[in-house]
């Protein structure tokens, strides 16, 4: 074999080993793809097995952890926020709209809710 055969066969080769490991670089993301997508897919269906199924019978509402509390409590912005999950514009709109109980006025600058109307307005929303 003389030198320049010689070097042709070692570009080849170089090649070739350069081709190869690019292969199993990509090779080796796509199996990272797949068992990212394996692991969301499990979590996933986990996830729905595991979520409650709410009918009209059972509420399973975040309502629920404040039930125990007396229904005549007058309750502040925060507490409706936490148990309906809307925002202070939103409510504000809503009731606006009478689609949602008034507020009681305590002050000039101060309102409040009373417990059982919030109760009963998510009671209804789960029931839609």
């Amino acid at each position: 074999m003389n030198k320049l055969e010689y070097d042709l066969l070692e570009k080849y080769l170089e090649q070739l080993s350069f081709r190869t490991n690019n292969a199993i670089h990509e090779l080796q993301q796509v199996q990272r793809h797949l068992e990212s997508f394996q692991s969301q897919i499990s979590k996933r269906s986990f996830v729905s097995q595991t979520m409650p199924k709410l009918n009209s019978n059972q509420s399973n509402t975040h309502a629920d952890k404040f039930e125990n509390k007396n229904p005549s409590d007058l309750i502040r912005m925060k507490e409706v926020v936490q148990m309906t999950g809307l925002s202070r514009s939103s409510l504000y709109r809503l009731q606006q709209m009478e689609e949602f109980p008034k507020a009681v006025k305590l002050g000039c600058r101060s309102v409040a809710w009373v417990r059982s109307d919030i109760n009963d307005w998510i009671r209804e929303k789960v029931q839609q």
